[in-house]
């Protein structure tokens, strides 16, 4: 059964600018400090990946201590392609292949090691802080959005937010490994996974999940178009070496995948929203102060038996 909530892009486009304009420094202050840690621009990759363009090899670090080691076609006009390392067995000269294999080896541990630490990263600091991203991102719908939701995932179930974010960028993996089309589609199937981890830190793996395939289920298509709408922004953004993305164009697009997020999940039918004209009174006793509300199915009716 598909979920049936009727949207349009012009309408969640219009609820963010009305967000962005009204939240405008904050927001693009929220949209600075995720390309600092997430990303392909940020800190961490910043960092690591001056590593990994080291890690290569150069013919110029391996000098030829007087050994003569040629390679040399033995049938070439046969075809054979045979190579014959010419190199005097007994010599006793193989310090030089040695120091090679060496080196060679180092080289491979030295990935290893920076692999295994980048996905450290981005499991246990990069998710953690992309789920209070959202978080930030969904509550400026109602009411002034707060920085310390950045770190929301290390004050309250950060495992769990963990895992759950782990399992989500693993299954995506697995399914763009097995076809690249069924990767895209499942990665749409779980993009509502972070907002309602961002909503509910303690919800668990399988609910999460579920969860996203019931909303997005009927609606992918339409979100790639929606995504793909902002492609003339994104040349834009580029052309002006990502300015205008960091003071538009970015979190104009975020704030429109968070609208997609509340339309799909009713919360733009609660009065706490930028619709709301005692919100600037009510901003105590706003999203901020109520409980977490229960996870709506596509019919209004709620999914906890």
């Amino acid at each position: 059964m598909e979920n049936g909530l009727q949207w349009n892009r012009g309408d969640l486009k219009g609820r963010s600018k009305a967000v962005l304009r009204m939240h405008y420094w904050r927001v693009i202050f929220m949209t600075v400090l995720m390309s600092l840690f997430v990303g392909s621009g940020s800190i961490v990759s910043g960092v690591l990946q001056p590593i990994f363009n080291e890690i290569r090899f150069d013919s110029e670090i391996f000098p030829d201590w007087g050994r003569e080691i040629r390679l040399h076609s033995i049938d070439q006009a046969a075809g054979a392609g045979i190579l014959e390392l010419e190199e005097p067995i007994l010599s006793g000269r193989y310090y030089g292949v040695a120091f090679f294999a060496v080196v060679v080896a180092a080289v491979v541990v030295l990935a290893f090691i920076v692999f295994i630490s980048v996905i450290a990263v981005e499991v246990f600091i990069v998710n953690p802080l992309y789920v209070g991203v959202m978080r930030f991102y969904v509550r400026s719908f109602d009411t002034k959005p707060q920085f310390k939701e950045f770190f929301i995932a290390f004050e309250k179930n950060y495992k769990n937010v963990t895992a759950i974010m782990f399992l989500r960028d693993l299954y995506t993996l697995l399914w763009t490994l097995l076809l690249f089309v069924p990767g895209v589609v499942k990665s749409y199937e779980y993009s509502m996974v972070p907002y309602l981890v961002a909503e509910n830190p303690a919800i668990n793996t399988k609910d999460a999940f579920a969860y996203s395939r019931m909303m997005m289920k009927g609606q992918k298509w339409k979100a790639f178009v929606l995504d793909l709408s902002f492609l003339g922004w994104k040349i834009l953004s580029a052309m002006t070496f990502g300015v205008l993305g960091i003071f538009f164009v970015d979190p104009y697009s975020r704030l429109t995948n968070a609208a997609l997020y509340r339309r799909l999940r009713g919360l733009d039918q609660i009065p706490h929203n930028i619709y709301y004209d005692g919100m600037e009174e009510d901003m105590v006793q706003g999203w901020y102060g109520q409980p977490e509300q229960k996870l709506q199915n596509g019919s209004g009716g709620s999914t906890e038996e």
